[in-house]
């Protein structure tokens, strides 16, 4: 064997390795959204995603992912609010929204219920029906990033497993 022949198989694997990982990445754009016009991501976003790891341990995969789900619960949550809008039920959506899961609501239902001129009985009822539209419009948003509908279910696993706090990298075993 002449000592140059190995190069050559030393450069096709190599570039072998490339046009895989190349692929795999483009597979993972279209799973993760591509071809799909990005939405703007304004400050406020980039800031709580600087808090969502105040350590830096993050790997910038994981941030990455992390940002996306916050797009596509933002996306999701927009869609609802536009819904409301649509309806004329603005206001409604303002004192409803922090029930959806990630909120913190700012106060109690009866006294949603009060401000609404309804019954607690009805607040109830009304954010469960919010937040089954939200998981409905979470679902088309995530479908929409997928090529494979039998997909989503994992990707939405995936998506809650992001907002799951990890264990401390130093106590973990």
């Amino acid at each position: 064997m002449h000592p140059r022949h190995g190069r050559f198989r030393s450069f096709l694997l190599a570039a072998l390795r490339n046009f895989l990982s190349h692929q795999r990445e483009r597979a993972d754009a279209r799973k993760r959204g591509g071809g799909v016009a990005p939405l703007p991501l304004a400050a406020a976003d980039r800031s709580a995603a600087a808090k969502s790891d105040p350590t830096g341990l993050e790997s910038p995969e994981v941030a990455y992912d992390r940002q996306w789900a916050r797009m596509v619960l933002e996306h999701a949550q927009q869609s609802l609010r536009a819904e409301y809008s649509a309806a004329g039920r603005s206001a409604d959506f303002r004192l409803l929204a922090d029930y959806l899961p990630g909120g913190e609501p700012r106060c109690s239902q009866a006294e949603v219920a009060l401000r609404l001129g309804t019954t607690v009985s009805a607040v109830k009822s009304e954010v469960h029906r919010l937040r089954l539209r939200y998981g409905q419009y979470l679902r088309a948003e995530i479908a929409a990033t997928v090529t494979d509908p039998a997909e989503v279910d994992a990707e939405i696993r995936h998506l809650l497993a992001l907002f799951a706090r990890p264990p401390h990298p130093y106590l973990a075993t």
